[in-house]
């Protein structure tokens, strides 16, 4: 259970487009007066949808349904009046309504519509609102190099057209997605460039926005005191422009400001917990909201730390109290996510919920969220990366047909120029001017060389990139197969001994494998990892399986004592297969009072030697487990994916080579598999 709570701070700027009037106007008329206007001009005029935009932007912070009505009236008289920047100005306004409420695809829909229009009639300040906003969606939805590239694209028009604006503003987005990549250093320095550049505009909301953003990253580095700074600042700013949206997210993280202070960081969250409740108690945010109450009163249960906090208004009397307190919220908010589908945070509060019961001695509750939690978790990582696998395979089909297309087009425009030019010279000079024309057709025949082999060049350089990021992809692929195998094992152990009601071995089997998992799912996202993070994981699953063995194996793990881990990086649950192998098809096979396994980490001139030795039945041996009726498969899976990516790695580094061996031990007794890897960066 993260004591923090689930994080809130990537607060993306989405951008609605305005009409001729200031674009950095704040303060617009009261909803009441602009209703008066509209009775008083009741023809379908471009003045009409002004004021009914301006009444939709006014209700988008305080009541979403009325926004949504006042929109779509004020679309249907643009369409009627054939007005393409009314037209354009309030798809991107539904596009935003639906992005906050989490309809990511319709918003995406509604922004590419508005962009189109926007193109057509060459309104370059809408294209950019369209682009920053689609780079939006495309972060929301996970997609973080798409949002990268949809930023730094508005980015770069808005400067081409000196808008200052929406430069500031896009200086935020590009912040956020590297807050979402871990990235901070470049995070920060994004973030005080769209404040700065605020402050100079003397843009109130966008300071708001801003200050929010620069606190969100500087809470993520844990400096509390410059983050609390910044979110006092963006907080009163929100409270004087009465939105809701804004006082709600920052009361949000200012919560987690005060994380140690149980006292104080529920009185923000639950001022914050009203603001949702009056908006949308279905937004992922107000959803985040509501379970981070439930964590935090399940913190202080698990951390006992009622005593320390003493008397408070939030914090029932006894322990019961609180408890009850976590379940209450914790069912609520996953409830709320399964209504509206919101898998991440009901993967993640079902974890929540499950340490909880298991704190309680609720194992078989606690058992079925943890198998919702690891169900989520594979089918959101393992799908999401065959879903990349299988896009980047067709988009680089279709960019291999669409060079094609256009070559073939290139050439043959260039062949009819050369026609009529030629025919044209010969009609007019015929023979006089020879000379001159044989010199024209080797400056164009130079030229047509020169422009194929540029063709040429590009074609082979997108060719390279695809494959680069297929052989990723692959590895991705590959990677998520390995981890269901082993959790649905430890899953079923877990129950038996439950059902056996052998509680302790069953809590030391929740508690080291709720260890494990959060490893796995923290390396499963990365290419490479630390090797010190490997060696942990490698080390938690090694216990696991001596304790599911009842210990009848011994196991040690050791490393030169000059090979610093943490510099090392190493693809993740690469070794894990064969320990897996040597522990199912060489200790417990037959097993003999003496049984080890030993882990050797060893450095070497160009990179690390991993060695997993048993002194099992050895790998030439004709002895196994499905002899001894125990159901166990004799080959591995593991293995072969092993080899498979040694062979990406070497792909993705020819300049040095990755090696793979297994081999008996000595006598003949036990086996000794090796991987050497070269020094390994990342991409």
């Amino acid at each position: 259970m993260n004591p923090a709570g689930r994080f809130y701070g990537i607060v993306f700027a989405i951008v609605v487009s305005h009409f001729c009037f200031d674009a950095r106007a704040q303060v617009m008329s009261p909803i009441d007066s602009m209703r008066l206007v509209l009775l008083n001009n009741p023809a379908v005029d471009s003045n009409s949808v002004k004021t009914i935009f301006r009444m939709a932007k006014a209700f988008s912070v305080v009541d979403a349904d009325s926004s949504f009505h006042y929109a779509t009236r004020g679309l249907a008289m643009s369409q009627k009046i054939k007005w393409n920047k009314g037209i354009a100005t309030l798809y991107d306004l539904i596009g935003t309504l639906y992005s906050n409420n989490s309809d990511y695809v319709k918003a995406r829909e509604y922004y590419n519509l508005a962009y189109e229009v926007n193109r057509k009639s060459g309104n370059t300040k809408g294209e950019i609102v369209n682009t920053i906003n689609i780079g939006v969606v495309c972060q929301r939805q996970g997609d973080g190099v798409k949002a990268l590239e949809y930023a730094f694209k508005a980015l770069k028009m808005a400067q081409q057209t000196k808008d200052e604006d929406y430069t500031a503003l896009i200086y935020g987005n590009i912040s956020d997605v590297y807050v979402f990549n871990a990235d901070y250093a470049k995070a920060i320095s994004y973030s005080l460039k769209g404040y700065q550049e605020y402050k100079r505009l003397e843009n109130t909301a966008g300071i708001a926005t801003t200050a929010n953003q620069v606190a969100n990253v500087y809470l993520q580095l844990n400096e509390l005191s410059k983050s609390e700074q910044y979110l006092t600042e963006s907080l009163d700013l929100y409270t004087g422009m009465a939105d809701k949206t804004g006082q709600a997210k920052v009361l949000s993280n200012l919560s987690l400001v005060y994380d140690k202070d149980k006292g104080k960081k529920l009185e923000y969250l639950f001022k914050a917990r009203k603001l949702y409740d009056e908006l949308n108690p279905l937004s992922t945010q107000s959803i985040t909201n509501m379970g981070n109450i439930g964590g935090t009163y399940a913190e202080i249960v698990k951390y006992a730390l009622k005593d320390s906090i003493g008397h408070h208004s939030l914090i029932p009397a006894t322990y019961a109290g609180i408890r009850d307190k976590a379940t209450y919220y914790l069912n609520n908010a996953i409830s709320a996510s399964k209504q509206v589908e919101d898998l991440d945070n009901l993967l993640y509060f079902s974890e929540n919920l499950a340490q909880l019961q298991e704190l309680n001695g609720q194992y078989k509750e606690a058992l079925e969220n943890y198998k919702t939690f690891w169900q989520l978790t594979d089918s959101l990582y393992s799908q999401e990366n065959k879903n990349k696998l299988a896009t980047q395979e067709a988009e680089f089909l279709f960019q291999q047909k669409e060079e094609k297309y256009k070559t073939e087009q290139q050439l043959a425009k260039l062949k009819t120029r050369q026609i009529y030019l030629y025919g044209s010279i010969i009609a007019v000079l015929i023979c006089s001017v020879l000379l001159y024309i044989l010199n024209r057709y080797r400056l164009n025949q130079l030229r047509l060389k020169n422009e194929l082999l540029k063709i040429e060049s590009e074609k082979k350089a997108k060719e390279l990139l695809y494959q680069s990021q297929l052989s990723e992809s692959e590895l991705k692929a590959i990677r998520s197969q390995m981890n269901p195998h082993f959790i649905f094992n430890v899953l079923n152990s877990i129950e038996s001994y439950i059902m056996d009601n052998d509680k302790k071995t069953a809590s030391r089997l929740v508690q080291k494998f709720a260890s494990l998992s959060r490893l796995i799912l923290e390396n499963s996202t990365r290419s490479l990892v630390t090797a010190d993070k490997e060696w942990k994981a490698l080390l938690l699953y090694t216990e696991l399986e001596a304790i599911r063995y009842s210990n009848s194996f011994t196991y040690k793990f050791v490393k030169d004592e000059n090979l610093a881990l943490q510099t090392i990086l190493l693809p993740p649950m690469l070794i894990q297969p064969l320990i897996e192998n040597a522990i199912l098809h060489g200790l417990i096979i037959n097993t003999q009072p003496d049984a080890q396994l030993e882990v050797a980490f060893r450095k070497t001139a160009t990179g690390v030697c991993i060695t997993v030795s048993d002194n099992g039945i050895g790998i030439d041996s004709g002895y196994t487990r499905t002899k001894q009726g125990t159901g166990v498969k004799e080959t591995s899976m593991g293995l072969v994916s092993i080899k498979e990516r040694i062979e990406i790695i070497n792909m993705q580094h020819p300049t040095t080579e990755a090696t793979f061996s297994i081999k008996a031990g000595e006598n003949g007794k036990g086996t000794v598999a090796m991987i050497c890897l070269p020094a390994l960066s990342k991409r």
